[in-house]
């Protein structure tokens, strides 16, 4: 996983808990985790080539 994946992951968490969508002591299943990071509309924006 990179650095920016990570922080992605890392923003996602942060926002669902302060939305209130995690629950205190909740605990986190990967695979709907990664459900979730998948259902929002995408965060990384398209890298640009090296020639541009």
């Amino acid at each position: 996983m990179n650095e920016t994946t990570q922080q992605a992951i890392v923003q996602t968490l942060r926002e669902k808990i302060l939305a209130g969508e995690l629950s205190p002591g909740q605990r986190l299943v990967e695979a709907q985790l990664a459900h979730c990071r998948h259902s929002r509309s995408p965060s990384t924006k398209p890298r640009a080539s090296a020639s541009s």
